[in-house]
């Protein structure tokens, strides 16, 4: 299970971190999407919204790479991968099994990493209201 544990956060990581990487310095030359997820990422590319997106995933990819901060990486990339995966599916890009293969590899880390989340999820949660 160990192996598995790593394997998914190795990988997941080096992803993020290429692709994000790709975001901020564009050496990858990407084929161009259908017409309109071509208009779509145009108008994301031009108000820099990819390169926010390519920060967050370099970051989180590091953090995965690293291996303290798991759960931060995980909190980061799920939004980001729903994004992914939403314009797999409602532009019909065509690339939707990396998308997957990254959708679960995350969802493999955060079954492992669940007790970092469970605080989220307690009802009626109370404040810290102790100052130092």
């Amino acid at each position: 299970m160990k192996y598995l544990i790593l394997t998914c956060r190795i990988l997941l990581g080096v992803a993020m971190a290429f692709f994000g990487a790709n975001h901020i310095l564009n050496f990858l030359h990407m084929t161009p999407p259908p017409s309109d997820a071509t208009t779509w990422a145009t108008l994301m590319a031009v108000h820099h919204y990819f390169s926010v997106v390519g920060v967050l995933e370099l970051v989180a990819g590091i953090l995965l790479l690293v291996g303290r901060f798991v759960p931060l990486a995980l909190t980061i990339l799920g939004p980001v991968l729903v994004n992914i995966l939403l314009f797999d599916v409602l532009f019909e890009a065509g690339g939707l099994a990396p998308g997957l293969a990254c959708a679960l590899f995350w969802l493999i880390l955060a079954v492992v990493y669940r007790r970092n989340f469970m605080p989220l999820f307690a009802a009626d949660p109370k404040p810290d209201t102790t100052t130092p």
